[in-house]
């Protein structure tokens, strides 16, 4: 009788221990983190792949890994089943087809955080709509669970990249091989709570996906990869056109008009509503909404546009589809420009053609006294040209004149000089040869 009262005293003490741990499961995350005793740990027997995120001291050296038979793992130099990332406080190892039994760790162990095995590692990602429009913005999240439980882990968050990929799959190939190159990557998963990420760092990572691509059917294809393991998860989905089209028309003059026409077979009409910006140079910008379609034509005047340059118009369609999924489609920038070109001219009257505005659109079509008063306006506008020989004509004209006074002044001083040698050299036979008359005779 006492045996079974020690018995049963024995399992309600453990139960009063496991309790705290059992409630707290439920509300937050939790990690197949174990405490190490001697720096022991077990592995069981049937595991095809275990992953151990082995946490360090600061600025230790990679741990040594002491398999059941004794036989040492290392960092540096391990067999092809075992691949191994180290960084400065911790060891992401995975092992394929690992030996069952008791294993050791050899190292610089943190304490508080132990050692993590992970055994069964999944990728699980939020299904994708199977129908997507071109520039259609979707969300997605991806997940990674061990025995069902969200990975949350510091090692996870700084070794782990998760890339979106859309490969197209043909008649010839409705099953490509999942081998995708940087032309099909679509996007990628961040867990950093910025864009439509909503935490950071809690295990979810998100992914915001604009498609682009060619209408055709497609495999989704979600991949992780990690320093030593990857996952992957593969959907099919139906990439539909553009549903929808604009355009810019002119109405009159220089009165524009942009008109959308959204396909009324894909998206219900009275859910629409188109947010447009236009920008131009100078930061210009005007946002512009339509919601009340004519049919299923969408459009607007431009008549708050005034002055010559380029211009772009975009935005978001914000629908409902015939099968009531709401969507986000971006609508392509479509570009087009104001400016004053040489219109085409009509030798017409004034009274076959109204007034012109004073800008004028390219391609626009006036009357020769408006071509004539219009380049009266640009020529007062400019600065008034000089008349008469061109600049440089005057240039080599004055150059000739210098020249020209600088030859006779050479030419006179040479003379001259040429002259005052003459003259010495007579002076000088002179006084040899010449009788002075005024000297008295000799007797």
């Amino acid at each position: 009788m006492k045996k079974l009262l020690c018995g049963w005293l024995v399992a309600l003490l453990s139960l009063s221990v496991i309790e705290p741990v059992i409630a707290e499961a439920p509300e937050k995350l939790v990690r197949s983190a174990y405490q190490l005793l001697d720096n022991r740990f077990r592995l069981d027997h049937g595991i095809e792949e275990v992953t151990l995120v082995v946490y360090r001291k600061p600025g230790s050296g990679p741990i040594v890994l002491v398999q059941p038979d004794g036989s040492k793992l290392y960092a540096h130099s391990s067999p092809q089943n075992v691949s191994w990332y180290d960084e400065d406080s911790f060891d992401l190892i995975t092992i394929t087809g690992p030996t069952p039994g008791p294993w050791q760790i050899v190292g610089s162990i943190d304490r508080r955080n132990a050692i993590e095995i992970l055994s069964a590692i999944e990728l699980r990602v939020t299904e994708a709509p199977k129908t997507i429009y071109q520039h259609e913005r979707i969300k997605l999240t991806a997940q990674l669970f061990n025995h069902d439980e969200r990975v949350n882990s510091e090692a996870f968050f700084r070794s782990t990249e998760l890339d979106l990929f859309l490969i197209r799959r043909t008649l010839n190939q409705p099953n490509p091989a999942l081998s995708p190159g940087s032309d099909d990557r679509m996007g990628k998963f961040y867990d950093n709570g910025a864009g439509l990420d909503e935490y950071p760092r809690d295990g979810v990572y998100t992914g915001e996906v604009d498609v682009r691509q060619k209408p055709g059917r497609y495999k989704l294809y979600a991949r992780v990869n990690n320093k030593t393991f990857h996952r992957a998860a593969t959907q099919d989905i139906e990439l539909k056109p553009l549903p929808i089209k604009g355009n810019i028309v002119r109405v009159q003059d220089n009165a524009l008009r942009v008109e959308y026409h959204v396909d009324d077979m894909a998206i219900k009409l009275d859910t629409v509503a188109i947010n447009l910006m236009v920008t131009g140079a100078n930061e210009f910008q005007y946002p512009l909404t339509l919601v009340s379609p004519d049919k299923n034509t969408f459009a607007m005047e431009l008549d708050f546009i005034n002055r010559t340059g380029d211009y772009r118009i975009g935005g978001w369609l914000f629908a409902d589809d015939q099968t009531g999924r709401e969507v986000a489609i971006q609508v392509p920038n479509q570009r087009f420009s104001v400016i004053k070109a040489a219109p085409t001219i009509l030798n017409r009257g004034k009274d076959e053609l109204p007034e012109t505005p004073k800008m004028v659109l390219e391609g626009d079509v006036i009357t020769v006294d408006e071509a004539e008063q219009m380049a009266a306006e640009e020529s007062a506008d400019e600065p008034a040209e000089s008349s008469g020989l061109a600049w440089w004509i005057w240039a080599i004209i004055g150059f000739s004149v210098l020249l020209l006074i600088a030859g006779v002044i050479w030419f006179v001083w040479k003379k001259r000089k040429k002259s005052s040698d003459s003259g010495e050299e007579n002076a000088d036979s002179g006084d040899d040869g010449d009788i002075d008359l005024n000297r008295p005779e000799d007797r």
